[in-house]
């Protein structure tokens, strides 16, 4: 785990790091993240708070406690596909068997279905679908009857790799892959949110 994976040019966790440091403290294994992490958050007044907030929203919901996909494993190298996966089916499957899931994200998606109507949220999402495979790029499309600012956000489990704040009306957005060094094969997770909305979470898998 390389620790500058989750901290932000202004020297605070990112986000992907506080969901992280939350998961930790949820299975009770901050000691297994690197030092600079838990001494960043002792000293960190902005960070110790987020984090506490973070792991408020996730302290009661159930979670398997026996391992965790990032804090238990060493970070995976980029998949390697089949030569003969010329199936996007089995290419997904697979992608899908390997891939090292974030449990804050797992939890959000499921507890988003409680809340999943365009009245809490502000989106009615057409694209992309559920775990779609996608392979130079992935589009958006989306309606939404308020004239708010909307952000997309998509990351790994190692990092952010995208993040971009769009005007009030927009309907589409195209994320290209490029480069493709920043895009390696796996699972990758979205974010779509309205300003003072719910986030509308979901993911896609990159080959």
């Amino acid at each position: 785990m390389n620790p500058t994976t989750y901290i932000n040019e202004k020297g605070h966790l990112n986000q992907l790091g506080q969901m992280l440091y939350a998961d930790a403290m949820k299975v009770q294994k901050v000691n297994q993240l690197p030092t600079e992490l838990p001494e960043h958050v002792f000293d960190c007044d902005y960070c110790n708070k987020q984090v506490r907030v973070l792991y408020s929203l996730i302290a009661d919901l159930d979670y398997p406690l026996e391992s965790h996909p990032i804090l238990d494993k060493s970070e995976k190298s980029s998949l390697s596909l089949s030569e003969n996966s010329d199936n996007l089916d089995d290419i997904l499957q697979q992608l899908m068997a390997e891939a090292i899931q974030i449990p804050a994200y797992e939890k959000l998606m499921e507890t988003q279905m409680a809340y999943r109507n365009e009245d809490a949220i502000g989106i009615s999402l057409q694209q992309p679908t559920d775990n779609q495979l996608c392979k130079e790029g992935v589009d958006f499309h989306f309606t939404t009857s308020q004239k708010l600012p909307i952000t997309l956000t998509i990351e790994s489990h190692q990092k952010r790799i995208f993040r971009e704040k769009f005007e009030a009306e927009t309907t589409h957005i195209h994320v290209d892959f490029q480069p493709k060094s920043d895009f390696p094969t796996g699972l990758y997770y979205w974010k779509l949110v309205l300003k003072g909305k719910k986030p509308l979470v979901g993911k896609i898998y990159i080959y």
